[in-house]
């Protein structure tokens, strides 16, 4: 059949906040009437720079008074404009613009079905920006972009081996984190130079992240007594990157 020219896209990054908020309790119709100014304080941009939205996830009661939490969402003008452009030139006309960690959310939703009732984390690694979200029973509880990516390990074999940013890319593409002392014993062995400064030099970018990834889980754990994370999710272009797995298990 024909194909559907509709799309929808997302957006993440320094422009787009998310902040879990709660307000006093109020009808959707209501919230929506007032948002623009409610949102005010929670918001690091000026609103008429922004395009506001919010959820309900649903009623709490805080020191007696009957509150709703709320997921509020704010994200720059210029970045959704800018996305919606590079998309109708594509020749498709964009129906809704979602937020990267809500998109993954979604697709992890559908991919597990019925499993997805457990507390996950989700670390997707793409080029520039790593985003993290954890699902906790369909409800998304963290929400964190970081800057430690895919470009980040470019950068690094690049300045290491003064070579172009293609060069390293082919580089990255073999590479491979020696995660056990057998990992390096090996590459001693065979003598293999290249495979063991690679390593060396991708290393602390990956404690970076690592480091990252356990202040979103401590963030988490911090808000209740009774929280666990059951699974880590890794997707994204750059988690293709060799040994991750084992390393980020350890």
């Amino acid at each position: 059949g024909a194909l559907s020219k509709s799309a929808v896209v997302s957006v993440s990054g320094n422009s787009v906040i998310v902040r879990f908020v709660k307000f006093p309790k109020m009808s959707r119709d209501d919230l929506a009437k007032m948002i623009v100014i409610e949102a005010e304080p929670y918001i690091p941009f000026s609103i008429p720079e922004v395009n506001l939205d919010f959820q309900i996830l649903g009623d709490v009661v805080e020191e007696a008074q009957k509150k709703m939490e709320t997921i509020l969402v704010a994200a720059k003008k210029e970045i959704v404009n800018a996305r919606v452009e590079i998309t109708q030139q594509s020749g498709l006309n964009p129906i809704l613009i979602d937020v990267d960690a809500f998109a993954l959310q979604n697709a992890y939703e559908n991919s597990f079905g019925t499993t997805a009732k457990e507390t996950a984390l989700i670390v997707h690694m793409g080029a520039f920006v790593t985003t993290m979200v954890i699902v906790e029973n369909g409800v998304p509880k963290v929400v964190r972009d970081v800057f430690i990516a895919g470009n980040a390990v470019t950068k690094a074999l690049q300045r290491n081996f003064q070579c172009d940013g293609k060069q390293a890319e082919v580089m990255k593409a073999r590479a491979q984190i020696l995660v056990t002392p057998e990992d390096r014993e090996r590459a001693m062995a065979d003598a293999n130079k290249e495979t063991l400064q690679m390593s060396t030099v991708i290393l602390p970018v990956m404690k970076d992240l690592l480091a990252e990834i356990q202040r979103s889980l401590d963030f988490y754990l911090s808000q209740g007594t009774d929280r666990q994370v059951a699974r880590v999710l890794l997707s994204g272009g750059a988690s293709r990157l060799g040994n991750l797995m084992p390393y980020l298990a350890q």
